[in-house]
């Protein structure tokens, strides 16, 4: 069993793995889209070449540049992730799906599936919006500014964080909840002993 406290506590920091993905992610997608810019000529008739409409190449290249720069910088993440994700989509259906997983699409499955874990997981403690109190799920339970009951990894992750709920679940074997508002507890309630 995963020791979500300890973690939060200065272990094993989830916030710093959070941070690395987002840093990998989003300067991938910031060279990919820089190299699009720099020749889209040659970017709009590749593009055009697949069906897509004219000036299509200059669209994903101003998306993948700027996507990842909201994604390195941890702002609009959910936007940047979806969006990000369904030009990996495209990608692998319209250019290297047939050429197979190994030397195919490996990297755009990857991009794909952690740009959807960046867009649900939200962008951290360690980001532009998690130095505005909207970190997401996981800076709601380890490290987010959620008051020092929730917010300094007095809880274990659950849905919708407690920044967006009020109540920050304890794990099972804490006995107890505690009630957060404005990023102040303000209240510990005990539960009964079964």
């Amino acid at each position: 069993m995963y020791d979500w406290k300890s973690c939060c506590r200065g272990g094993m920091h989830p916030q710093i793995g959070l941070l690395l993905l987002r840093i990998g992610v989003g300067v991938i997608f910031i060279a990919h889209g820089w190299m699009k810019l720099q020749n889209l000529a040659a970017t709009n008739a590749f593009m055009a070449s697949l069906g897509l409409p004219n000036g299509w190449g200059t669209f994903m290249g101003l998306l993948e540049l700027f996507g990842g720069i909201a994604i390195l910088l941890g702002t609009y993440v959910g936007i940047a992730g979806l969006l990000l994700a369904a030009d990996m989509l495209g990608a692998i259906l319209l250019v290297k799906g047939s050429k197979g997983l190994i030397g195919g699409y490996e990297l755009e499955l990857l991009l794909l599936l952690a740009s959807l874990a960046i867009a649900k997981l939200g962008p951290g403690t360690y980001s532009y919006d998690g130095k505005r109190g909207m970190g997401g799920i996981v800076a709601g339970c380890c490290g987010g500014s959620c008051g020092e009951g929730c917010g300094n990894g007095a809880c274990g992750p659950m849905e919708g964080g407690c920044c967006d709920s009020g109540m920050c679940e304890m794990p099972s074997e804490d006995e107890h909840m505690v009630l957060v508002e404005d990023g102040e507890v303000v209240a510990v309630v005990e539960e009964p002993k079964a």
